[in-house]
């Protein structure tokens, strides 16, 4: 669980997300959660689709994925560990016009 604080990227490059400035962002503003390396980072990621796959539907789903970034890179990404959070379902931003 503590990959991430002891694989960092020493030239800069961003080999996976703890390298990036997001995380550098968390880690400056609070501090004691950089201290302990298995203290938990997960991040959240949504993605729209239309359930029938027509565009003509006034309504679409949201899902809401979890996925921890305290285990390997690689196996982070993974199907397995990737985590369903929620399911929103929502009226569709997009109207189309008829003719």
């Amino acid at each position: 669980m503590d990959y991430h604080a002891t694989n960092r990227s020493e030239d800069g490059v961003i080999r996976m997300p703890v390298d990036g400035f997001a995380f550098r962002n968390i880690e400056e503003r609070w501090p004691k959660f950089k201290e302990e390396p298995h203290n938990i980072m997960l991040s959240l990621a949504a993605d729209g689709v239309n359930p029938f796959g027509e565009l003509r539907y006034t309504y679409s789903v949201w899902l809401i994925f979890t996925i921890n970034y305290n285990i390997l890179p690689w196996i982070s990404i993974k199907r397995k560990h990737i985590i369903l959070t929620m399911i929103v379902p929502s009226v569709n931003l997009f109207k189309i016009k008829k003719n």
